[in-house]
């Protein structure tokens, strides 16, 4: 995680635990095999600089695979906001991506992309529902 003096003004605003859990039901027992762990980072690039992060994110991407080969990750690039990425990727287990948070590889490729953003926030999420 990036230190908290990147936080820049953030237009959104996440629901309250209430307005969340008054929205949907929880999950009352998931299928142990079918359970996937995902990454996802929402990345606000300094303005100017959404090439240079692109790079350096498909540069991490890249020895991400070479050190996890099946690895894979999407990169998404908001329309409203022209500054600010989205990344996703599935994994096989929780500890498959606390490995890839401690290898080297990563932690130097985040202290390259680090300077080219404004704030970084960094998510692990479960499964909880599919559609094929």
């Amino acid at each position: 995680m990036l230190p908290g003096d990147l936080r820049a003004p953030w237009p959104y605003r996440p629901p309250s635990e209430r307005q969340i859990i008054g929205c949907i039901k929880p999950v009352q027992k998931l299928e142990a095999v079918d359970v996937s762990v995902y990454t996802l980072g929402i990345w606000t690039v300094h303005p100017g600089r959404e090439n240079d992060f692109v790079q350096a994110w498909r540069d991490m991407a890249r020895k991400t695979q070479e050190d996890f080969p099946n690895a894979k990750g999407v990169l998404m690039h908001d329309r409203d906001v022209p500054n600010r990425f989205i990344s996703t990727g599935p994994w096989q287990s929780i500890e498959e991506v606390e490995q890839w948070r401690a290898t080297e590889g990563v932690r130097q490729h985040m202290e390259a992309i680090k300077e080219l953003l404004e704030h970084f926030e960094p998510h692990t999420l479960d499964e909880a529902a599919r559609i094929d």
